[in-house]
């Protein structure tokens, strides 16, 4: 919750603060292949993967809690 307050309050539009939550998504990615876990292309297709399943999540309880 607490990077989604930090996105929302960060200036940034909202296209632009969804493209770096992207963006860092592929830096964690890249950071755990470096790590041994897999090859940058394995990470990055995960990292694509699991964002894109989380965009199919319900958000209402998220935006509710918001103050």
């Amino acid at each position: 919750m607490e990077t989604i307050n930090l996105a929302m309050d960060s200036g940034l539009c909202w296209d632009e603060a969804v493209a770096a939550l992207g963006v860092a998504s592929k830096a964690l990615a890249l950071k755990a292949s470096a790590e041994g876990d897999g090859t940058q292309v394995d990470c990055v297709a995960h990292a694509s993967k699991r964002f894109s399943d989380g965009m199919k999540q319900d958000v209402d309880v998220l935006l509710s809690t918001r103050h």
